[in-house]
């Protein structure tokens, strides 16, 4: 699909291996036209390695971009835990090849009541961002494995481990499924997290990284994926 929208599969080659993950909002950064995935979804997390990206799977035809910014983890600092590295987001940035291909940024509409069915034909537009969320309030969530969730932010600026090594993000925020919903999935990580604006067009809020346990999932927000690649313009 071209442009192409956030939310939809991108592949690339890992370990020899065709894998694959959600694309995040589309950014322009410092004049660039890019779109934000996982760190952990690029081959060597907080390392530059030039991976290239493709719209759904690896092939001729596919490529939409390169990752040209993934920050290094650094020791100590703050809520960083002893002996472990830290960085504020697990966010990467990658350069479209093409700059036709980014369009403006938008995220498919929903098309069903509860959740898995979504529609790239039909796309909200995506009108600016904010920095953080609040305890209590709605965000909605859309990623290639489960569709569209719908949950409420139940901790905030919670520094946590990534898992397996010894890598924390510092002050992450987590949202519990509502009623019905299963918030995330192996698939979904890089999955667009943003709220509603009163005339239908969408505030992007951050992306997903990890599940957070009892149907929750963890995002790095906007103002920690900043902290990190610096500054985004999401309403372009």
């Amino acid at each position: 699909m071209r442009p192409v929208p956030g939310a939809v599969r991108v592949g690339y080659i890992k370990n020899n291996s065709n894998t694959w993950c959600t694309k995040g909002f589309n950014v322009r950064r410092n004049g660039e036209l890019g779109f934000l995935v996982n760190s952990h979804c690029t081959r060597d997390i907080g390392f530059v390695d030039q991976v290239r990206f493709y719209q759904d799977w690896v092939g001729p035809g596919k490529a939409i971009g390169v990752e040209t910014l993934d920050p290094a983890f650094y020791m100590g600092g703050g809520s960083c835990p002893p002996f472990a590295t830290c960085r504020f987001s697990d966010a990467a940035y990658v350069r479209y090849g093409d700059p036709a291909n980014s369009g403006r940024n938008t995220l498919p509409r929903i098309t069903t009541a509860n959740g898995r069915t979504y529609d790239d034909s039909n796309l909200r537009m995506v009108t600016g961002k904010t920095y953080v969320p609040v305890n209590g309030e709605i965000l909605d969530k859309i990623g290639v494995q489960t569709g569209w969730t719908r949950g409420t932010v139940v901790k905030t600026c919670v520094t946590s481990p990534m898992g397996g090594v010894a890598r924390w993000l510092k002050c992450q925020d987590y949202v519990q499924a509502n009623s019905g919903f299963t918030n995330a999935d192996n698939g979904d990580s890089g999955s667009p997290v943003y709220s509603l604006n009163s005339n239908g067009t969408a505030q992007a809020r951050g992306i997903v990284w990890g599940l957070g346990g009892s149907n929750r999932y963890i995002f790095s927000n906007i103002r920690n994926i900043e902290r990190d690649l610096g500054i985004l313009a999401f309403g372009y």
